[in-house]
């Protein structure tokens, strides 16, 4: 599915090398947190142990995943109502306003 409708990407390779450079810099920071807490062990643990450790974060990672979906959902549900008092004429809601205002774009 093509989100972009054509368009070129807005980031360039240089973007993304500096991108995942950072990304790389937090994971090392990750391993040095976790050979801290858990005395430099996670590499001698076995391989089961490791897994059932990769499918906890990996549910982590899906329950944040799911509640910020439903936060951004109702965000968009919000700017949906809003978007529709904007289109029919009615009184601009504070928040737009003074959003709109301030950016100088309606």
């Amino acid at each position: 599915m093509d989100n972009n409708n054509g368009k070129q990407h807005s980031y360039s390779h240089a973007q993304i090398e500096k991108s995942f450079g950072r990304f790389s810099h937090l994971v090392l920071g990750r391993l040095g947190v976790g050979k801290h807490e858990y005395g430099d062990q996670s590499f001698d643990k076995p391989a089961p142990h490791t897994l059932d450790e990769v499918q906890q974060e990996l549910l982590d990672v899906n329950g944040w995943s799911f509640i910020l979906w439903h936060r951004l959902e109702r965000i968009k549900a919000r700017l949906g109502e809003l978007e529709l008092h904007c289109h029919v004429g009615t009184k601009r809601p504070a928040a737009v306003a003074a959003i709109e205002d301030a950016t100088g774009h309606p």
